[in-house]
């Protein structure tokens, strides 16, 4: 997602949820899919995401947390925690929309595809669309729980849901 936003010349703090939290997950993803790390590391580090986001008994708003971004480890800490637990919470619906033949690193990859417009301006309206046509139900109501507001999805709920169809 870094790369991805560098290449559309956008990657301001508006979007570090994304930029910062969606790489975060991907790179845990990839290390376990290609072996490097064993089965389990992922549901192990969004686990330990959950739990240091559950400890802060009073979650600061996104904007709050953005002033301190660069000179405070635990409020750069909790912004990455966020995307990242959104984006395991996105991909999981999404593979359940889809009947299990897609996935988040689908949906993606799909920003990679898009045309000269909409690669010029990656936005929170460029991104809800394509992640929305994918299977995300509650793009903008996430965004407001769980990075803006930092309400903590449940690790156990995102990754062990049944689809409901």
């Amino acid at each position: 997602p870094g790369k991805m936003l560098r290449q559309y010349g956008r990657r301001g703090p508006d979007l570090y949820w994304f930029s910062e939290g969606f790489t975060e997950f991907v790179t845990h993803w990839l290390l376990e899919d290609s072996g490097i790390k064993p089965a389990g590391h992922l549901l192990r580090e969004l686990t330990k995401a959950q739990q240091r986001l559950a400890v802060i008994a009073a979650p600061e708003r996104y904007a709050i947390l953005l002033q301190r971004f660069h000179r405070d480890a635990a409020a750069n800490r909790q912004i990455y925690d966020r995307g990242f637990l959104l984006a395991a919470r996105w991909d999981q619906q999404i593979t359940c929309q889809s009947g299990g033949t897609r996935s988040l690193r689908d949906a993606l990859r799909s920003l990679l595809t898009g045309d000269a417009d909409s690669r010029a301006a990656l936005d929170v309206q460029t991104i809800e669309p394509m992640l929305t046509k994918a299977g995300v139900v509650s793009f903008a109501r996430d965004i407001d729980r769980y990075a803006d507001h930092g309400e903590a999805p449940i690790v156990s709920e995102i990754l062990t849901s049944q689809c409901r169809s």
